[in-house]
């Protein structure tokens, strides 16, 4: 059997933007992504917060900045988030 070139290893290791964005949210995370215009160019801003801890990336590109919050690197502290987050009796994603 022969090894993976470069680019097929790669795929196989980093997850896509959407696998990224569903394993945070299976495993409980609150996500949120922006893109952001500035005077320096495009930055992509990727949140997550669970219990009260949150991981802000920032990147020049959406892949980058999803695969470094999936890696958990970035700007990370103690966001002042209640926890548990109150439900709305018209919550339709509620979790099994």
């Amino acid at each position: 059997m022969s090894r993976p070139s470069s680019p097929e290893l790669v795929s196989m290791t980093i997850p896509t933007i959407d696998e990224s964005f569903a394993c945070r949210q299976r495993f409980g995370w609150s996500v949120g992504e922006v893109r952001l215009i500035t005077s320096a160019g495009v930055v992509w801003l990727v949140d997550t917060v669970k219990a009260g801890h949150r991981i802000e990336v920032r990147a020049a590109g959406q892949a980058e900045a999803w695969q470094q919050a999936h890696l958990g690197r970035g700007r990370t502290s103690a966001a002042s988030v209640p926890w548990p987050p109150a439900r709305s009796p018209s919550s339709r994603c509620q979790r099994d």
